[in-house]
């Protein structure tokens, strides 16, 4: 079907579709499992991770190092 729509593209849905799907499955979870602790929560004016105190973070990436990056991305 990509071929269909788009002709001389050598792009295939597997795996880059799939590859796509996996990270964000991956990336979802990780957001889930943090806004789930006591301390931490959703800013929805600027769309980012609001935290309480500094101290709750530190553990959070302690945790999960995973998290790291994701405190000021929107």
């Amino acid at each position: 079907m990509m071929r269909k729509l788009l002709p001389g593209t050598d792009i295939v849905a597997n795996p880059h579709i799939n590859s796509k799907i996996h990270i964000w499955k991956k990336e979802y979870s990780a957001l889930s499992d943090l806004l789930s602790k006591s301390g931490i929560g959703w800013n929805s004016t600027t769309s980012m991770i609001d935290v309480e105190d500094e101290s709750v973070w530190d553990s959070c990436k302690r945790a999960d190092p995973q998290v790291k990056g994701s405190r000021y991305k929107t």
